[in-house]
């Protein structure tokens, strides 16, 4: 892979999860906008992060989530009810019974991510790893 320039959401993420791993370093590489972005940390030779392009709302993981917390994810979270502000917006005006059923559960999907995103980010740490115990 080539360095090249990188979503800045994504030099966030990755120096996030770098600060959490103690890095002095990030490396980035990513071959287009379409593709994986990699990251490499020093002093964390083992770690590699793997941003993949994904629908919004399977973008961020469990795991993620409970490393990072409710700050770590605002974006993602932000972008979800962004969603649901839409999806409400383009059900005011739908006529047909087919598309409105559609839309009414892409809306609740979006709802049930952000609901499930925000109850990772209140178990803490401890319910985390008495939950990787078992």
């Amino acid at each position: 892979m080539m360095a090249t320039a990188i979503n800045i959401a994504y030099v966030k993420g990755a120096a996030d999860v770098g600060l959490k791993l103690g890095a002095k370093a990030i490396h980035a590489f990513m071959e287009n906008e379409k593709t994986a972005a990699l990251f490499t940390f020093d002093g964390a030779p083992d770690t590699v992060l793997i941003i993949m392009p994904m629908r919004t709302d399977q973008a961020v993981s469990d795991g993620v989530v409970r490393m990072l917390g409710s700050a770590g994810i605002s974006g993602s979270l932000a972008a979800l009810r962004a969603h649901v502000t839409r999806t409400a917006k383009a059900l005011a005006l739908v006529k047909n019974d087919k598309e409105r059923e559609q839309l009414e559960q892409r809306r609740s999907s979006f709802e049930d991510r952000i609901a499930h995103l925000m109850q990772i980010t209140t178990e803490g740490p401890k319910r985390l790893e008495h939950r990787e115990a078992a």
